[in-house]
């Protein structure tokens, strides 16, 4: 096979056959030819050192691998569910597969549309791809966006929700307040009492 293409599919390239004189769509995965174009035009006996007639271009082909860029969120060293407390720390973490980018920008934004916060992270180099993060504590209640931008026209966002973490009341403090409410009542029955003795004999008592 001479001259490969890579289809737009992504998964398949074409490739010409100076044998046959025929161009092939070949599956990447499985290596079966999925189609076949013949050309009458060039014969099978061509010599591809001393002629340019084999090429193939595919329109739309592929030329290079597109690449990966990612934007993902953690409570610690756990994934976030995007449904955080307040004033609890979140991070930010890209990752992409371009490793001629230097920086990366990251914006937090609250549910009123502000940018309360802007950071340049230099991008790490691990491998074959390159990490940054930022950490954030949110300081209001509502729906919050984190924007990730590379510098290169590409921008990713993630969504997560930020509210108020209500502790339920526990069966301790259910029992010092009934206690409590126990003591109220008590002292205000001894009070009530008290004045009644007071009135009889002529004084007047008074509770605190």
């Amino acid at each position: 096979m001479f001259g490969i293409s890579l289809d737009p599919d992504g998964r398949s390239f074409w490739a010409f056959s100076f044998g046959s004189a025929a161009h092939s769509k070949v599956d990447i995965e499985t290596g079966n030819i999925l189609a076949t174009l013949e050309d009458p035009g060039t014969p099978s006996w061509f010599n591809p050192c001393d002629t340019i007639t084999g090429a193939i271009t595919v329109y739309g082909e592929l030329r290079a691998a597109t690449p990966m860029y990612c934007l993902n969120l953690f409570e610690g060293t756990s994934p976030s569910d995007q449904a955080i407390n307040l004033n609890d720390k979140l991070t930010a973490v890209v990752q992409t597969s371009n490793l001629q980018l230097k920086n990366a920008t990251f914006r937090w934004i609250n549910s009123t549309s502000d940018t309360v916060s802007t950071e340049i992270v230099p991008l790490s180099l691990d491998g074959q791809k390159s990490n940054a993060n930022d950490t954030f504590t949110p300081d209001q209640v509502g729906r919050w966006t984190v924007e990730a931008d590379f510098g290169n026209g590409k921008v990713f966002k993630q969504t997560f929700d930020v509210s108020i973490n209500v502790i339920p009341e526990s069966p301790i403090g259910s029992v010092i307040v009934i206690v409590s409410s126990m003591a109220a009542l008590g002292g205000f029955m001894f009070w009530k009492k008290r004045s009644k003795n007071g009135a009889s004999d002529g004084t007047t008592v008074l509770g605190i």
